[in-house]
């Protein structure tokens, strides 16, 4: 078994995810290798462990979980005839809402609660001497997001995941794919695959996941489906954020590494990433860890931190986020001004925000790494949702944005076993 903790393992692994090798063995091999990546100290950049490219090619909890009137957090009932849900009232809701001092939100056809970012612009990627920059994260330069969009106030949890799943029978990748997904086994640190280990119970043994906890070992194409059907549902198009959007919202107007500040300690209060609560839990990541505790060694419930000053919580840490962009390492150079979006052909797709396995540079705003879109495990692979201000395929302003996205209610295709067939 590959010991998660001390493989160096770098970017230029992942490519290897989709392609399969001669045996099964050198699969599982490069799958497991590609898992590990963030899981060694120091390690997300080359294979000495230096941040190289990539290959060229206490705060309050969760503020409102449901709207006015809605099932309390973690209830979850199938959508007949993917009809919007009954509404029952939630006090505990309401309550947690004024104790959060929450912005104000809109509400989709399921009770998901949403903020209105401005239009604005803003320099994305980072400043040469920040450290843990990665070259992927320049050129450094000025884009637009010149409309308004409705940025998902929390990560989606496990309880609106469900929703989904019971509404339309979708299964997930990991549910496909006769290997399952991977996780850990935290007794050793080493990187494991099982059957079992799916977005119910994604490789986090002796960890329960609750409703209200980020769902993951989703794929990019798992989180589609889940906006597809939130559009047919709700009338208004949901999506993955671009990868400018979801900077952009992430920054919230501030150009320091963090939303919290330029200083590491500054993340304390604002996102549950690699402290000494993993180091107490997990001895073999203590070497990654940052000197405070914050009580949740794995994931922690949406919205357990501080918000950032958009009224968006855990755009550092928790769970890795998908974005829709295709990835390239030099999509910055290539960036259209306003509105930028990398389309086209290519292997694999943009992943943001870092995640509680993550230490503190691994959890910058401007940090961006890559998976192929079938790519799921439990550390990573969690998502946020943008809903369009109009209805489906038109925003506010009228411009017809319709596309045409994943149908939600076939399941996705199997993934290859790790022979490849």
């Amino acid at each position: 078994m590959t010991r998660a903790f001390l493989l160096p393992i770098g970017y230029d692994l992942h490519w290897r995810w989709t392609r399969p090798r001669n045996s099964a063995a050198g699969t599982i091999v490069t799958c497991v290798a590609s898992i590990a990546l963030l899981a060694a100290p120091g390690c997300s950049g080359n294979h000495d462990g230096t941040d190289a490219a990539p290959p060229t090619s206490s705060a309050p909890h969760r503020a409102e979980v449901a709207p006015p009137g809605a099932a309390p957090a973690g209830t979850v009932r199938p959508a007949p005839d993917l009809a919007p849900p009954a509404p029952t009232p939630s006090p505990s809701a309401r309550e947690r809402r004024a104790a959060a001092g929450s912005p104000d939100v809109e509400r989709n056809a399921i009770g998901m609660a949403f903020v209105r970012v401005s239009a604005g612009s803003y320099v994305i990627g980072s400043p040469e001497r920040e450290a843990g920059r990665r070259p992927n994260e320049g050129p450094r330069r000025e884009v637009t997001v010149s409309r308004p969009f409705l940025m998902g106030v929390f990560e989606v949890t496990n309880a609106e995941f469900a929703r989904f799943i019971e509404a339309t029978g979708h299964r997930t990748e990991a549910e496909l794919d006769p290997g399952g997904g991977f996780g850990f086994d935290f007794a050793t640190g080493d990187v494991a695959r099982s059957a079992a280990f799916n977005w119910r119970t994604p490789g986090f043994p002796g960890f329960d996941p609750g409703p209200e906890h980020p769902v993951v070992m989703v794929s990019w194409r798992d989180a589609k489906a889940f906006c597809a059907w939130l559009s047919v549902i709700d009338g208004r198009r949901h999506r993955l954020p671009t990868e400018a959007e979801w900077e952009y919202a992430a920054r919230g107007g501030t150009t320091s590494a963090w939303w919290t500040g330029p200083d590491a300690d500054d993340l304390r209060h604002g996102a549950n990433i690699a402290d000494r609560s993993l180091a107490v839990a997990v001895p073999a990541f203590a070497a990654r860890t940052e000197a405070w505790s914050d009580g949740y060694p794995f994931l922690a419930p949406v919205g357990s931190f501080a918000p950032n000053p958009f009224g968006l919580y855990d755009m550092h840490g928790n769970a890795w986020e998908w974005c829709e962009d295709l990835h390239l390492d030099d999509a910055y150079a290539r960036f259209d001004p306003i509105d930028p979006r990398t389309t086209g052909d290519g292997p694999f797709r943009v992943i943001r925000g870092g995640g509680w396995l993550d230490p503190a540079r691994r959890n910058r705003s401007a940090q961006r790494i890559y998976f192929d879109p079938t790519f799921r495990a439990c550390l990573l692979s969690g998502f946020r949702v943008v809903m369009e201000p109009g209805p489906t395929g038109v925003d506010d302003e009228g411009v017809d944005r319709a596309v045409t996205p994943p149908s939600p209610f076939a399941p996705t295709p199997a993934a290859p076993a790790p022979d490849g067939r």
